[in-house]
This record gives C-alpha cells, structure tokens and sequence, in this order.
C-alpha cells in the first residue's frame, strides 16, 4: 500500500513538473522568434533619402545579435557605427568627427522599417 501510494505521488509530482515546463507563456522573455531577418541592408531615412545608414551583421534569424556599419548624414558625412539589438529593441553609437558619438535607440518595427531617436531627435529608417 505504501509502495502504491508512493508511486501515485512521484507519478503526480512528475506529470506536474512536465506539464508545467512545456506550457508555452507569451510574457516569457526567452523566445526564439527572431525580431528580424537580417538587419544587414542599407537604410534610408524616410524624411531625407541623402541620410543613410548601413548595417552589416553576421547574426541571421536569431533573437539578439550584434551589427556595424556605417551612417552617411548629409551634413556629418560617412562615420562608422557599432551596436546591438535585442527583439524589437535596436541600440547603437555613431563616430562623429572630433570624437564625437551619438547614441540612437529605437525599436524594430518590421523587417523594413526602424524608428530611432537620438539627441538629434528622431528618425523613421526604411529599407
């Protein structure tokens, strides 16, 4: 009896752990559903198609990864870049001349299109 009881136990407690674990939630931050493609292409700014950005990636389909590239701004001219993204959240740091840097966050809205903002304020970058 006490043989059975601790089976029906250890099969209950078991099944839980099981069950529990294998049940998808959609606030869990651990998600293999890459937030884009591949961010490597050139981006253009929708407000001014002279202001460009390239990014160059080796992380492809995956959920975070890390890019560089270049921005050719009308003004600044062509300056280098580095940074990451993380799902839909994108940051990275431009090389200004005279060691300047300017940081721009923004979110990943689709495979083709980027809102950022900076302390230059903000930008909408397209495929």
């Amino acid at each position: 009896m006490k043989r059975s009881l601790l089976l029906i136990l250890w099969t209950t407690i078991l099944s839980l752990i099981f069950t529990t674990c294998n049940k998808t939630d959609d606030s869990n931050p651990v998600n293999n559903n890459p937030a884009l493609d591949d961010i490597t292409a050139n981006w253009t700014s929708e407000s001014d198609n002279n202001y460009t950005f390239t990014f160059t990636s080796f992380d492809k389909s995956v959920v975070r990864g890390i890019f560089w590239g270049n921005e050719n701004h009308p003004t600044e001219g062509n300056t280098d870049l580095c940074g990451f993204f993380d799902r839909a959240y994108i940051e990275f740091d431009v090389k200004r001349p005279f060691g300047d840097r300017i940081k721009f966050k923004g979110t990943i809205i689709n495979n083709g299109r980027i809102e950022l903002s900076s302390v230059e304020g903000s930008v909408v970058i397209t495929r």
